[in-house]
Formats: structure tokens, C-alpha cells, sequence
């Protein structure tokens, strides 16, 4: 397989088996007090679920991720400030013990619109990664680069998730005044109340050695990253309250 075809898995789910995804829930919690006030662990459904999703190469996607949410109606938005994110890797044996701050390339760190809990559910997020820049993606399959570069506190990035029926718009700005659409995408039949807010993600690290003979061992580096945010705005919120899904 070919280092491209690799880096293109990883940025096609939220989480697949086998691969460790952590969550920034204690920072994400204390920022967003009062705005986002639901935090689930994306793990099961309260009724019979979807198939899992597959993607767009044939790859299954596991749909199982924490993220802090809040219910939004047909009509709104979510906008924030971004001012950090950081990580960390921890390696496999025989240095398993080795912890090292760091971002793998597709960590991700963002905002997020997300019909129900339901694994499988349609999605359409904005986020900063680890290396790649802005992204916008949707639906397990569709990526669209933003601006490049990275993030901090004296060049904070805004994200904007603005909702109008089906469509969903990702923009971001440097300021918070000037907005620039990173892309627009639609996702068909979406619920009249969904589910938006803050979400982090770290897929692990995956390496091939060569062990001779042309043979090759997959190991996977286990990753964390979180995100800081802040001048949380949600507008268009749905008078039900978001229920705990566990």
C-alpha cells in the first residue's frame, strides 16, 4: 500500500478498528459551559443501528467518537475560536512507556454537525489538524483543504458550521470579521434537529518496518490531541435538550 493510500485512511473516519481515538473532554467541558452542555460517548444506539458506514475506497469506518453537544434546528450556526493544539504519542513495545508531546499529520481538533447519534449518521465538520492545515469533511469520504498552517493563541483560528436545511457551510477566519468558505456540502434528508458542537480526534500513528525478505510489520503509535476554544456561539439551537447516549 502506498504512503498516500495510507494517509488518505486516515483522514476517512473518525475512528477504525483497531486504532485508538482520544478525546480533549475536560478542556472542551470548561470552555463551553453553559453552550454545549451534553458530553456523549458516540459508542451505541438506542434503537437497532445502521450498517457500519464504508468508505469511499471500501474501507470500513467505525462511527464511535466523544464529542460536547448541544441540539440545533433547521436554521443556525456554531462559531468559535480556536487558540491551541497539542498532543501526544506514545509508542508501541518495546518503548511503550515513551510518551512524547506531538501531533500526528491527521489529528483534528474542530467543530462539528453531526443527524443523531446513530452510528452512521451523516456528519459535516470544520477542523484544524496536525499537520494538513483547515479541513472540511463530510460523510466519511469528502475532504476540502482550507487555509495551511497552525495554530496559537497570538494567531488563533476561527471556525464557522452555518446550517440552512440540508446544507451545511464551513468558513473560517483569521479575526473573526473577515470569512472565507472553505467549502459547502449537502447531506440529504438531514433531521430537522441535529446535533452540533466540539470535537477532538487522533488516529493512530501508523508506521511500516521492514523486517526483511521484503516482508513489513504494521505498528501503530497510540495519540492523543486536544483543543482549546474559546468565544463559543451557538445560534439556532432547538428547544429540546440533548439527551446523554451511552
Amino acid at each position: 500500500m502506498s504512503t498516500t493510500e495510507l494517509l488518505r485512511r486516515e483522514w476517512t473516519a473518525f475512528r477504525r478498528p483497531g486504532r485508538l481515538i482520544a478525546l480533549a473532554a475536560a478542556a472542551l467541558t470548561v470552555i463551553a459551559l453553559g453552550l454545549l452542555f451534553t458530553l456523549n460517548n458516540h459508542s451505541s444506539c438506542p434503537g437497532p443501528c445502521p450498517a457500519v458506514p464504508v468508505a469511499g475506497d471500501g474501507s470500513i469506518v467505525s462511527d464511535k467518537f466523544w464529542f460536547l453537544h448541544r441540539d440545533l434546528s433547521r436554521e443556525g450556526s456554531i462559531t468559535v475560536r480556536m487558540t491551541s493544539m497539542t498532543g501526544t504519542i506514545t509508542y508501541p513495545p518495546p518503548k511503550h512507556d515513551q510518551i512524547v508531546a506531538g501531533l500526528v499529520p491527521w489529528a483534528k481538533a474542530g467543530i462539528i454537525v453531526k443527524d443523531g447519534m446513530r452510528q452512521g449518521s451523516q456528519y459535516a465538520a470544520l477542523m484544524m489538524t496536525g499537520s494538513h492545515g483547515v479541513r472540511f469533511q463530510h460523510d466519511y469520504r469528502h475532504d476540502v483543504a482550507g487555509s495551511a498552517g497552525g495554530v496559537s493563541a497570538r494567531s488563533p483560528r476561527w471556525l464557522r458550521l452555518t446550517r440552512s436545511g440540508d446544507m451545511i457551510t464551513g468558513s473560517e477566519s483569521a479575526d473573526g470579521s473577515q470569512w472565507h468558505t472553505v467549502a459547502t456540502a449537502t447531506l440529504d434528508g438531514l433531521s430537522d434537529t441535529v446535533q452540533v458542537g466540539l470535537f477532538a480526534a487522533s488516529p493512530g500513528d501508523l508506521t511500516l518496518r521492514e523486517i526483511g525478505l521484503g516482508g513489513a510489520i504494521e505498528e501503530v503509535r497510540f495519540t492523543q490531541a486536544v483543543g482549546v476554544f474559546d468565544k463559543v456561539t451557538v445560534e439556532g439551537g432547538a428547544c429540546r435538550r440533548a439527551g446523554a447516549t451511552r
